[in-house]
């Protein structure tokens, strides 16, 4: 899979998340997609067609969640957090 191929949706995202990686992705060619939603079971269906979800703390990513991300085929599930001990697994 090369780079132009990779799709990565963000959810909870924030408009400096949004500076940010778009910045940064110059250098790459992702396509990006930002959602303000955060993802759940309600929202877990916009990562369809996807390559990569980026989750933030907030985000609601349990079992079934999961489950779906699998079925979407997503090939990595990152999260970026606001602090070093915001993850509750």
């Amino acid at each position: 899979m090369n780079a132009n191929n990779i799709k990565v949706i963000f959810f909870d995202s924030k408009p400096y998340d949004e500076l940010y990686f778009n910045q940064f992705n110059k250098n790459f060619g992702f396509e990006l997609k930002f959602f303000k939603e955060k993802l759940d079971h309600g929202t877990v269906v916009l990562a369809n067609g996807y390559n990569v979800v980026c989750v933030f703390v907030n985000d609601d990513v349990n079992r079934g969640v999961l489950k779906k991300l699998n079925e979407y085929n997503i090939h990595l599930l990152t999260l970026r957090c606001a602090g070093y001990n915001n993850v509750d697994l």
